[in-house]
């Protein structure tokens, strides 16, 4: 009797250790769940940062471990302020942009300063590096002060979906608070964050197959067959489980969209809680996923850089995206809804004339295959002319030497291009005029337009920049001569003192006096007229 009493009281002890132990653990897994509490190295990360390099021409970069941990990130932050993804590396440069490269596991993004947070975010932590040395070539960023915190995932490993923007068509019109099952009635319970929303499904299919509506509740007989009820005083949705297994996609379809999840912990073996995973939305229009590609040339097919362009959704008026063309004249915009837009050019690239006219992008011209559309805009380069007169410094021409034409060349940054012979129009006025004259070089740079013209004999020609271009100015000094005389008295050498002291001389052209001078007793009475 002693020996089964003690086995019964050593099983008793037993037992009450053993829940003790289990009452412990329970707590301990109520606080860890509750808090966010960095993970320590050593343990398994979605994305790990294995390098970085400091402000280039574009930005900076943090390198990852491989693609797959590279396609997790969903956000990034710097100082808490969100940057905006991009798929151009030179779209880093207007500041606040990141990109994700395409071929090998880095993150390039715009320019850091030193002390700056740097937080990425995929679904389930989100890790947090301290920029050390921003302009450093090699690793900018502290190693030892990276944090990894895992995210609250309400204990299910599903990450709470964001709170819906407004305006934004992408937002899901369902955002699922929890999920349980029934094991007797073979059901899987939704619950909806906000009234409402249960009622807007319209449609549910689990791996493709479409489940039918019940207007009433499920029945165990239900189980055994695909049907779904809403419960719109609850906000709760009912279905029947028996299709639903681990991995199965469950698709929850409404006016707006799809909202759907791949189910998990289902079957007998399943809990409740925490049966849903990888929620998405994709809106009734075939999702944010299309994109326009644009390719910016000259008149030669020569790609520009520096186009900008705002996207414009024709059904809002509102500007959802923006381009500027790289330097090889690409741009493009991603993140777009399969709808109508117009492309407005904001900015010609130098030297080229801004296009007025509105590119349009139909719904129709995006391809489901590649999910994009490509435009090619062209430009014209920007015009200008020269033009000048001529003006002759020759005394009217008194010598009879002057051209009855004249050969004028047109300059471009000090190299002849055009020719053009001047004569004077029916007025007597010499001009010219060069037309259609790119204003800039190809690389943007402002052609110095000047003239010149053949020498011709007894001129000398000048050049007097104007408004236009430059005047021309030829002179010709004529011959002169000089004419000379003495007055002659015949008077008996002034016998009756009637002689002046001086007397005035005219120069007479064809009657017309022109220049007189004096002739005087004290010079002998010459007088002269000189340069004539």
């Amino acid at each position: 009797m002693l020996v089964i009493t003690n086995k019964t009281k050593e099983g008793k002890l037993k037992r009450r250790l053993k829940s003790f132990v289990l009452s412990m653990t329970l707590i301990f897994t109520l606080v860890f769940s509750t808090l966010n509490i960095p993970v320590m190295a050593g343990e398994q990360h979605s994305i790990d940062i294995t390098g970085s390099t400091g402000n280039g021409i574009f930005g900076c970069s943090l390198k990852v471990k491989t693609m797959e941990q590279l396609k997790k990130i969903k956000e990034i932050k710097v100082n808490g302020e969100s940057f905006t993804k991009v798929s151009n590396k030179s779209d880093l440069k207007s500041g606040k942009k990141y990109m994700l490269s395409e071929t090998d596991p880095d993150i390039f993004l715009s320019a850091v300063k030193n002390n700056d947070k740097i937080e990425i975010t995929t679904d389930t932590e989100k890790v947090t590096v301290t920029v050390k040395n921003a302009n450093a070539f090699g690793n900018m960023h502290d190693s030892k002060s990276i944090v990894y915190s895992k995210l609250d995932t309400g204990g299910g490993g599903n990450v709470t979906p964001p709170k819906p923007n407004a305006g934004n068509e992408n937002t899901p019109d369902l955002e699922i608070a929890s999920s349980a099952l029934n094991f007797s009635y073979h059901q899987l319970i939704l619950n909806f964050k906000k009234p409402g929303m249960a009622e807007k499904i319209k449609e549910v299919k689990v791996n493709g197959e479409n489940y039918t509506k019940k207007d009433s509740p499920l029945t165990p007989g239900d189980g055994f067959g695909k049907f779904f009820y809403i419960d719109s005083a609850n906000n709760k949705i009912y279905l029947t489980n028996t299709g639903i297994s681990n991995g199965s996609r469950v698709e929850l379809i409404t006016d707006k969209g799809t909202t759907s999840f791949t189910a998990q912990h289902m079957g007998l073996l399943g809990s409740s809680g925490n049966n849903y995973k990888d929620v998405k939305f994709e809106p009734k229009n075939g999702g944010n996923d299309f994109s326009i590609k644009v390719f910016k040339k000259n008149e030669n097919g020569k790609g520009l850089a520096g186009a900008e362009f705002d996207v414009v959704k024709n059904a809002s008026g509102d500007v959802v995206g923006k381009i500027t063309t790289d330097a090889d004249g690409n741009g493009h915009v991603a993140n777009l809804a399969k709808d109508n837009y117009t492309l407005r050019e904001t900015k010609a690239p130098r030297g080229y004339v801004k296009s007025e006219q509105g590119i349009e992008v139909k719904k129709s011209d995006f391809k489901d295959a590649t999910k994009e559309v490509f435009k090619e805009v062209e430009n014209k380069k920007e015009k200008t002319s020269i033009s000048g007169d001529k003006k002759w410094k020759d005394g009217d021409n008194q010598d009879g030497i002057r051209p009855d034409e004249v050969e004028v060349k047109l300059l471009a940054n000090g190299a002849p291009i055009q020719n053009q012979t001047l004569k004077p129009d029916p007025t007597g006025k010499w001009s010219y005029k060069f037309d259609d004259l790119d204003k800039y070089d190809n690389d943007g740079n402002l052609i110095n337009y000047t003239v010149e013209e053949d020498e011709i004999q007894g001129y000398t020609a000048s050049y007097e920049k104007t408004a236009t271009g430059y005047d021309i100015i030829n002179e010709h000094k004529p011959e002169t001569v000089d004419v000379k005389g003495d007055k002659k008295w015949l008077d008996d050498n002034d016998k009756d003192k009637k002689r002046p002291d001086e007397i005035t001389v005219g120069l007479y052209v064809d009657n017309t006096k022109i220049q007189e001078t004096k002739a005087t007793k004290a010079n002998n009475w010459e007088f002269k007229f000189e340069n004539l």
